[in-house]
């Protein structure tokens, strides 16, 4: 709530659905904005694998191998030319497909937070991902110069509250979002 996340109910925290378990993709970058703030955790999002040593209340320690999941810290997909991955979270459910939300940066070093979500499969949604990235070293709108098969996918992919930012304009009707990333035609 302190963060403005008006459109989140966190149910559980390992993440699986659950009908009453549900945000929005403006909501994930609220998240991820406030969470890059923290050096802790940029660190930790950038990291391919991490070993984790914990120690039980019997005062017995163990050790877990953790790897990620993101194909771009494994390596297993590049990003667009003069994009850099920073790191950042994957999920993924039956209802809601594939889903990445990344940290990355342009030619100019400008940071840019980047969602897709409801991904049929990986390849789609890193296919997607590319092309949102492709596009943040250019000046405008992102939707702007989007292919029309590549919007419906992005369409597709909207949560109850959308998938725009407050004063985007709605590729449908051309009215600017409004506080949420909402507009009539995905509410």
């Amino acid at each position: 709530q302190s963060l403005g996340m008006t459109g989140t109910h966190l149910r559980k925290s390992h993440g699986l659905h659950d009908d009453n378990h549900y945000t929005t993709v403006y909501d994930i970058y609220l998240m991820l904005n406030r969470a890059f703030t923290e050096q802790k955790f940029t660190d930790a999002m950038s990291l391919s694998s991490y070993t984790l040593t914990v120690t039980t209340a019997a005062g017995s320690q163990r050790t877990r191998y953790l790897s990620a999941t993101d194909r771009y810290l494994t390596g297993e997909v590049s990003a667009p030319d003069n994009v850099t991955v920073l790191g950042g979270k994957t999920g993924t459910t039956s209802q809601a497909g594939n889903c990445l939300a990344i940290v990355s940066q342009n030619a100019y070093g400008e940071p840019y937070i980047s969602i897709v979500v409801n991904a049929q499969n990986k390849t789609t949604l890193y296919n997607d991902m590319n092309t949102l990235l492709s596009r943040i070293n250019d000046a405008g709108n992102l939707y702007g110069t989007m292919e029309p098969a590549i919007e419906d996918r992005f369409a597709a992919g909207r949560t109850p509250a959308g998938t725009m930012f407050p004063g985007d304009l709605c590729r449908k009707c051309t009215d600017p979002a409004d506080s949420q990333g909402n507009c009539y035609h995905n509410l």
